[in-house]
Order: structure tokens, then sequence, then C-alpha cells
């Protein structure tokens, strides 16, 4: 971010340097709010999912888990941008700060739904809750080096599957 200028984020922005001018004051102003812009975007996929009447909550929690790679994957449509400022691991790291408070009470509002709907057993929507933040962060940060890796995809998508399928009662 250093060797960028104004003028760089105006060009790939495709707008000029005064309108940056106008909605910021510095690099600094640019760089956090793409970082806000990609923490709501994390978020808005993930409150759709978990508000969706239709789903059963077994599936709400497969489809989070997989929207939570695929976010990650495919970036925010800030790309232009985030390639000029070289967003990296540290750029993952406070998008999932800003998001994760968020993200950690749609999970925990999805595991109490399916507790309340009797598809859940109590005691393994909490043990699970710890784990699958765990390993949505763990997977954030690795995603990054894999981007377009099917066979990561696939391997999300068998972890979501297990997770859902195993949540319910006996």
């Amino acid at each position: 971010m250093e060797h960028t200028t104004i003028s760089d984020i105006a060009e790939a922005s495709e707008k000029g340097r005064r309108t940056i001018y106008t909605y910021f004051k510095n690099k600094v102003d640019i760089y956090n709010a793409v970082l806000a812009e990609d923490a709501n975007k994390v978020v808005e996929r993930l409150e759709e999912i978990v508000a969706s009447p239709s789903l059963s909550s077994g599936e709400k929690l497969r489809l989070f888990v997989i929207e939570q790679f695929r976010i990650h994957t495919k970036g925010s449509g800030w790309d232009g941008l985030r390639n000029l400022l070289k967003l990296d691991i540290g750029r993952l790291d406070k998008i999932r700060k800003l998001a994760s408070s968020r993200e950690d009470m749609l999970l925990e509002r999805l595991l109490e739904e399916g507790i309340q709907r009797g598809e859940f057993r109590a005691d393994r929507a909490m043990d699970v809750k710890g784990f699958l933040v765990q390993v949505i962060l763990a997977m954030a940060v690795s995603v990054d080096s894999r981007k377009g890796d099917t066979e990561l995809l696939g391997a999300v998508e068998g972890l979501a599957d297990f997770v859902s399928e195993h949540m319910g009662r006996d």
C-alpha cells in the first residue's frame, strides 16, 4: 500500500482524484472502507441463509459453512482496488475481526433455532459451535492461497454435509 498513490487508486476505481478526496482523506481511509465493505458482504449473505424460512436448520448450517468458504474465495468485487492495495492475510484477519462477532451471533441463532425446532441436539450444537468457529477461521486464512481449488471446495462441502447431518436427534 505504501507505493500506491491516490492517482493509482482513482484509476483502479475508475473515479477522479477529486472524487476520491471528496469521500476519503487518505489511503488509510480507503483501505478501511474496503475492509468494512468486505466484512459487510460476508455477513449479508450469511444473514440471508439464517433468515430463510423455507430451509431446515440442518440445510441452513450446511449452506452457512459452504458460503463462508465461497465468500473468501470469490472476493467482493473490489478486486482491482484490493490488488492495488496488496490486501493479503492481514486484510483477511481484519475482515474476520470486523465480521466475526456478527457471524458468531448468526451461527448461534441458527443453532438455537435448530434446537428449538427439535432438529439439533443441544449438547451437539454447543460442541459444534466452537469447532465450526475455529474451522471457519482456519479456512479463511488458507483459502487465499488456494483460489479455484475444486478439491478444497469438495472437502468443505463434505465437512458441511457431515456436520449438518450429525447435529440431529438420534
